[in-house]
């Protein structure tokens, strides 16, 4: 256990410290207060690293109370302690979730907003929540060599793999073939590629579908002779050119790019040394494999590409990643536009988890872009997020009733006996008004239909 005091847990009961002591007392020194006061001298004498605050102080006797109401008591506590230490991160936890008092929070310096049920229903979430909040890794070792690609594509042990991979085929200049769907990410792993190499030539980029059919083989294999702009394959001398996508690669580009990675084509050029070449990547959104027995790849290429061969798994098939991605592009965003970084709920974080993301990380920043947009700066929640991903047609997947908006906000715009009354009345359309059927579908009894049938009609107006 490093240091003594560095977790420090601030309310008038037990059960927060309990719960924080079995998630992380292996790890942290952790320590309680009951009142300010309490708190104001532990962080005076001990080293805290972050406070988790309790928001609701029932217990506590009046006279040691900062204000009045005991349900807000926690975040008068946050005024203070903000105002005395502005940089330290608190975590408010409260047992009486309610939307303005977590805007209230945030406003006044809550580093992050939880709900008491997050603590007790996932604890494995909330112990990342605070090792996040502490600048640690939740893992066995923080630093890595990958720290960057971590940051910007995920930590997922699959990924860890690619990184690998990348990482033992960094010397030499043999080509690279990044396979993975669309908006995976392989330019980022081309461009990271070209930075570990520590090569002094330049970068370039060229995606097929962007440029004419024409043009293609004259934008990477023009040679520049009588004042035309040489292609990107003769300008990037001892750089990295990235290419995607595979699939779309035309008979005759195939057969180019074939010459050219065996060495024939320069020796067509000038049969003089061959001038410092460009490292070449490939994307590829589908298997090679696949291409070649659908006859749009060729056999030899598929052979000499396929030593080179990575593959990205995509980002439903690691949805552990989905959570440490948005809170990082939500602080990249953040920085990029000189602002505070934009807190996002349980909720919301739980339905872009279940979310399948059919266009991997490109999807999520845009996702992110427009629930940023309507949470106008404050909190992004589950309503935002459904909002937008609504466009999908995500609706014909299974979901909680609970995540449809119309219904999410019929709930909690209506009393329960409403609610009651209208599913009653709903089921019996559905079943022609056969009582008994009507009984069976809404799990209760003949006799107890009849009953709040009964109660229903003495309630009516005359």
């Amino acid at each position: 256990m490093d240091g003594a005091g560095e977790l420090l847990v601030v309310e008038d009961g037990q059960e927060i410290f309990t719960f924080v002591s079995r998630m992380l007392g292996d790890r942290l020194a952790i320590l309680r207060a009951g009142d300010f006061r309490e708190a104001r001298f532990l962080l005076k004498t001990h080293p805290i690293r972050l406070v988790i605050l309790d928001q609701n102080f029932s217990e506590t006797p009046p006279e040691l109370r900062l204000g009045r109401n005991p349900e807000t008591e926690g975040l008068r506590i946050l005024e203070r302690l903000r105002k005395a230490y502005p940089d330290l991160p608190i975590l408010i936890l409260t047992s009486y979730p309610d939307p303005r008092h977590a805007e209230r929070a945030l406003h006044l310096g809550a580093t992050d907003y939880l709900e008491w049920d997050a603590l007790v229903h996932q604890p494995e979430m909330v112990r990342e929540r605070i090792l996040h909040l502490m600048g640690e890794h939740p893992g066995e070792a923080s630093d890595t060599p990958y720290e960057e690609l971590e940051a910007l594509l995920g930590r997922h042990p699959a990924m860890q793999e690619v990184y690998r991979e990348l990482q033992a085929h960094l010397r030499g200049n043999a080509p690279l073939l990044l396979v993975g769907e669309r908006g995976v990410g392989k330019e980022i792993l081309a461009r990271w590629v070209h930075r570990a190499t520590g090569t002094t030539g330049p970068f370039q980029s060229l995606r097929i579908l962007a440029i004419p059919p024409h043009r293609v083989e004259e934008e990477l294999f023009r040679e520049g002779r009588a004042g035309t702009t040489p292609g990107i394959l003769h300008s990037t001398q001892g750089g990295v050119v990235y290419v995607e996508d595979l699939v779309d690669f035309s008979p005759t580009l195939q057969g180019l790019l074939m010459a050219w990675l065996e060495g024939s084509y320069w020796a067509s050029v000038s049969p003089a040394t061959p001038p410092n070449r460009p490292r070449l990547i490939l994307g590829s959104s589908r298997p090679p494999k696949d291409l070649h027995r659908e006859g749009i790849l060729r056999g030899d290429l598929l052979d000499l590409l396929e030593p080179y061969e990575i593959r990205i798994p995509p980002l439903r098939d690691r949805p552990e990643d989905v959570e440490h991605l948005v809170r990082e592009y939500l602080q990249r965003f953040a920085r990029e536009q000189h602002r505070d970084t934009t807190p996002i709920t349980i909720n919301a974080l739980g339905v872009l988890k279940a979310y399948p993301w059919p266009g991997n990380l490109s999807e999520l920043l845009a996702v992110l872009q427009e629930c940023l947009y309507r949470a106008e700066g404050r909190v992004i929640r589950m309503i935002h997020v459904l909002e937008v991903l609504k466009k999908t047609g995500w609706s014909d997947l299974k979901r909680s009733p609970l995540e449809d908006p119309t219904i999410y906000r019929f709930l909690t715009t209506h009393t329960l006996r409403e609610i009651e009354e209208l599913a009653i009345q709903a089921v019996l359309r559905e079943t022609e008004y056969n009582k008994r059927k009507a009984a069976e579908r809404l799990g209760i009894g003949l006799s107890t239909l009849y009953q709040k049938l009964r109660s229903r009609s003495e309630d009516s107006p005359d």
